[in-house]
This record gives C-alpha cells, sequence and structure tokens, in this order.
C-alpha cells in the first residue's frame, strides 16, 4: 500500500504572481488479499428429509458466515496491534489512571485525534466520527454521546460537550476472550472517516460480497447429493495511525 503527502501549505502569492512548488512524499506498508471459502455437500436422503426447509437456508447462512469472517479478520488486526500501531508515541493511545470511560477520558482521546499533525507541523484538520466500544461499556457510552446534561458538583457551565461528538457502534469482538488475543472489556476506540483511512479493507476486483454457488444432483456422477460453496477475497491492514485513537481503559 502507498499512503501520499502533500507537504506544505499553500503560500501566498507574490507581486511577480510566481507560484511556489510543494512537496509531494509516500510512506508504504506490506498487506495481501487472501481467499476465504467453506463448503458443505448434503445426499438425496438429506433433501428428502429436510422437511422443515432448512436446506433452504443454507446458502444466506454461507454469506453470513463470510461476512463474519471478514469482520473477525478486521478485528484480529485491530486487537493484536501489529508494529505499535496505537503508541503513545504515534500520538494515538492512552493508558493509565482515568483512563476508563468517562467524559474526561473520551474528551482527551478526541483531543488527540485532533491535533494530529504532519512532520512539518501542519494541523490535518482530522475528524472523529465514530466511536467503538465492547458490549460491556454499551450503557456508559450511548449516556455520554446523548445526555443533555452532564451531573456536576461544580459551578461549571452545565450541558454536555461531548452529545453527539461521534456515533456509536458496538463491537462484541473487543472483549471477546475465546477466540481475539489483545482483547478487552474496558478499551475502546476512535475512529474517523472511512477517507482518512484508519483501517484499510480491500477486496479482489471490488467484490465486496461473497460469492455463494449451489451445485444439483447432476453435477457429481459419483455422489448423489448436492453441494454449496462460499468463497470471497478480501484483506485488512492498519492505515493511517492519525485517524484512529485507542483507550486501555481500566487496568
Amino acid at each position: 500500500g502507498v499512503r501520499p503527502s502533500f507537504f506544505t501549505n499553500l503560500s501566498a502569492l507574490g507581486v511577480g504572481g510566481e507560484i511556489q512548488h510543494g512537496s509531494l512524499s509516500e510512506s508504504t506498508f506490506a498487506w495481501s488479499i487472501g481467499t476465504y471459502a467453506k463448503m458443505f455437500r448434503v445426499t438425496r436422503r438429506d433433501m428428502i428429509n429436510d422437511d422443515l426447509g432448512f436446506l433452504d437456508g443454507l446458502p444466506t447462512m454461507m454469506a453470513k458466515s463470510a461476512l463474519r469472517t471478514l469482520s473477525d479478520l478486521i478485528w484480529t488486526t485491530i486487537l493484536a496491534n501489529g508494529g505499535s500501531f496505537y503508541a503513545s508515541g504515534n500520538g494515538n493511545y492512552q493508558e493509565g489512571a482515568g483512563t476508563s470511560l468517562q467524559v474526561s477520558s473520551l474528551q482527551s482521546l478526541v483531543a488527540l485525534m485532533r491535533t494530529q499533525r504532519d512532520t512539518t507541523g501542519n494541523d490535518l484538520d482530522i475528524v472523529p466520527k465514530t466511536l467503538v466500544v465492547p458490549p460491556e461499556l454499551e450503557t456508559t457510552a450511548r449516556a455520554l454521546l446523548n445526555s443533555e446534561l452532564l451531573g456536576r458538583d461544580d459551578e461549571q457551565p452545565t450541558g454536555n460537550p461531548l452529545k453527539s461528538i461521534a456515533t456509536l457502534e458496538v463491537e462484541s469482538r473487543i472483549s471477546n476472550s475465546v477466540k481475539f488475543t489483545g482483547y478487552s472489556t474496558t478499551a475502546f476506540y476512535l475512529f474517523a472517516a472511512p477517507q482518512d483511512a484508519p483501517v484499510i479493507v480491500g477486496f479482489l476486483d471490488g467484490a465486496e460480497s461473497p460469492i455463494v454457488e449451489t451445485f444439483g444432483l447432476d453435477h457429481d456422477v459419483e455422489t448423489l447429493g448436492m453441494s454449496f460453496r462460499c468463497y470471497h477475497d478480501f484483506g485488512t491492514a492498519f492505515g493511517d495511525y492519525r485517524a484512529t485513537a485507542r483507550s486501555k481503559g481500566a487496568a
């Protein structure tokens, strides 16, 4: 992958009308697209005995399985944090006391994203769009993003400065201790818009939907049965570290 960067802001045009040249640089990262597939075969006897029509829903179930596989791959990448993508040195990570999901920690995470700059100090104007939390934090997150007022014990102005600052997504894979390395019930993530490319997902030839195929009784003369197969070509990788931020949450 190639991530281009156009350095320097525009310059004021002098009286001579000469436009100054800017500079373009790039950073690269390696990733790949793989093929994921599964098949299922039933005999003619199974088909005859399927009085409930269970097999009729098999193609839909296989397609849903493909989409789950893609989501698993995305969050395997994010939670593994390869290459220390989320790190204090990148300005997109916070940990320690006070980083559990609350007003102050979410404010800090938003500030980390808004203050990201390029190598020459230019502000990148990255805006938070989506807050992603595990199910254990859903109620707290909804309260933070949707409440009109926040309780206070001082003489500060009332109101909720975080109301609607981002949309909310609840992702159960974040806290799935059975399947994912790096899981957490208290961590939460902030993502910018897709065009800022915090995480990259690619598909072969742009085919974003899985392919499900059905083969009838006449497909294989040696087997009296019916076959189904599903396959999908996709891959994922980290994109721009400045377009996402993570809070470790409570220890």
